[in-house]
């Protein structure tokens, strides 16, 4: 068991709890544009999708340039930020004392996590060496590209696939992170589940109920 060099980690429903937030203000948008419906089973469908993807999906109707400018503006006048998981932010800077090289990696728009980071997170630059979202790659997990602007900053380092851990919630995560040869903790804060996991080939081992339970995982690497 080699300690890893570099974590990286997922953002959404890794780090902030997003889904649920996000739902509501997607309905709380189709209101205001005169739709009255539910639509958290098409969301967990597109789930970690670019919002761009997103909007697409639910308003077939519109123009995506259209619909997106109009979902910031409704974003903006609603003051909506994501929130980290209670102790999430105190967690990552503990890890980061004994991790050097931490960065993340995600399908989320910058635009939402510089808000949350402002909020909630300033010192984030310390903690984090670099920071990969939708806006800075054109692929998206699962496919392994979306590694690429991460593996630009940490090539510099020295630091190879096998040097490396991921941290996230999705089975989308996991595929992405077997198919780049990265190895991966699996957490039960999102949609994946023990069983999909596991039977995705994830050891049981490698599996955390959240972030809380990271801290104890990384000591049992050797010094």
């Amino acid at each position: 068991m080699t300690k890893p060099r570099a974590l990286i980690f997922d953002w959404d429903d890794t780090i902030v709890a997003t889904f649920k937030d996000v739902l509501a203000l997607h309905h709380q948008f189709l209101k205001a544009r005169g739709r009255e419906e539910n639509i958290e089973d098409q969301l967990r469908q597109l789930w970690g999708n670019p919002l761009r993807k997103v909007l697409a999906d639910i308003h077939p109707e519109d123009q995506v340039e259209k619909i997106e400018e109009e979902y910031y503006k409704f974003i903006d006048q609603a003051d909506f930020v994501v929130k980290p998981f209670p102790y999430a932010i105190e967690i990552l800077k503990k890890i980061s004392r004994q991790y050097k090289v931490m960065g993340v990696v995600s399908s989320s728009p910058r635009r939402g996590f510089n808000k949350t980071v402002s909020r909630f997170f300033s010192d984030a630059p310390e903690v984090f060496t670099f920071i990969c979202m939708a806006d800075d790659c054109q692929f998206h997990k699962p496919d392994p590209r979306v590694f690429d602007p991460a593996f630009s900053e940490l090539d510099k380092k020295g630091i190879e696939e096998n040097d490396v851990l991921f941290i996230g919630d999705g089975m989308s995560d996991l595929l992405a992170a077997k198919a780049r040869g990265i190895d991966f903790v699996g957490l039960l804060s999102g949609f994946a589940t023990k069983e999909q996991f596991i039977e995705a080939g994830l050891s049981e081992k490698k599996i955390l109920n959240g972030l809380t339970d990271l801290p104890n995982y990384l000591n049992k690497y050797p010094s």
